[in-house]
């Protein structure tokens, strides 16, 4: 039986994952299936390259388009060596075959190529305009020059899909704005993170969440006075006053300078008291920033035996911080930065 048949049999499913545990077999079905795919997808888009025609209405023929269209880069993947090939064939389902895919089929495929061109570990070769048409609006002449660039513009693209269909009632994919962060955080786009983070629709994140993330993109833009005003909101009595995070973000960025020393060391102090049970892992951050927080705190007073008494707890703070059942290779802070050194 055809291998596109099989895959529309309600056993198609089963069917593939026996072959996938016959190892040798599943190798040849999976070529078989490429060829298949291959052949199809050939066939219409020479026979119809601009889609088939609307009288035609919805037909049998644009389902079965549509799957091998979508089925073809994922059974590549399962060839060795055929990566490039994949992202070939996603960026053509996209820019060739949009007439055959419904909004969810296609959200999917751009989803799928994004994260393939972030972790896939092949660099794609070299696009042309034409070959970035369904990532570009208005006729911009835009190209992307690696895969970074090109899986950013994708997940921009699907992040606004997403936001018309929460709009429409639908739920919201926060892995896309995950993965949207990471691509825009390793390119160093820290301020064009916070607009995305801006534009996402009331409702989606709370509104201590938002003001967190948002002031992670302008802490790593250097903008530490926008973070922390945010961070300030965000710790509110009506808001979220216990989120460690937050804490521990506000502690740091108020270590920064002599003027807010004080006010890190109370943030830094009330992380300490709540990194408990699931959150022990951060009591080492908090006695990290708290000793610093304490050191600058030293340069604004005037006082000998106040400045002793500082030097003391931050010497303290740092001492307990340094000892083996403190060191944590967790302290991070969320997906969009990597490691809490970038911060200190």
């Amino acid at each position: 039986m055809s291998f596109l048949l099989w895959t529309s049999c309600d056993d198609g499913c089963m069917y593939i994952q026996a072959v996938n545990e016959c190892g040798w077999l599943f190798v040849v079905v999976v070529a078989e299936a490429v060829s298949e795919c291959k052949n199809l997808v050939d066939t219409m888009e020479t026979a119809v390259p601009a889609g088939i025609p609307s009288t035609w209405g919805d037909t049998k023929v644009a389902e079965m388009v549509a799957k091998a269209v979508h089925l073809l880069p994922q059974l590549l993947l399962q060839q060795s060596g055929c990566t490039n090939e994949a992202l070939s064939a996603y960026r053509r389902a996209l820019r060739g075959f949009s007439w055959c895919l419904d909004v969810e089929t296609q959200a999917v495929i751009q989803k799928e190529f994004a994260v393939l061109l972030l972790y896939g570990g092949v660099e794609a070769t070299s696009m042309s305009v034409s070959m970035v048409s369904h990532v570009v609006e208005g006729g911009s002449a835009f190209v992307p020059k690696n895969n970074t660039e090109e899986a950013i513009l994708l997940l921009m693209l699907l992040l606004r899909s997403e936001n018309r269909k929460v709009a429409a009632g639908g739920a919201f994919d926060t892995s896309v704005i995950d993965h949207l962060c990471f691509a825009l955080s390793v390119n160093g786009q820290s301020t064009a993170m916070a607009h995305q983070y801006e534009e996402l629709l009331p409702g989606i994140l709370s509104r201590p969440d938002r003001w967190y993330n948002l002031a992670l993109c302008y802490c790593g833009s250097a903008d530490s006075s926008v973070s922390l005003n945010l961070l300030r909101k965000a710790l509110s009595p009506v808001e979220a006053p216990d989120d460690v995070a937050s804490l521990l973000l506000a502690a740091k960025i108020c270590a920064g300078k002599s003027e807010t020393a004080s006010e890190g060391v109370r943030y830094a102090h009330q992380a300490l008291e709540l990194a408990k049970g699931d959150l022990g892992y951060l009591r080492s951050c908090a006695l990290h920033v708290l000793g610093v927080a304490l050191h600058v705190e030293i340069s604004a007073t005037t006082s000998d035996s106040e400045r002793k008494k500082l030097q003391h707890q931050a010497l303290q703070a740092l001492q307990v911080v340094s000892l083996p059942s403190l060191l944590c290779s967790e302290m991070h802070f969320g997906p969009q930065f990597v490691h809490w050194e970038k911060f200190i």
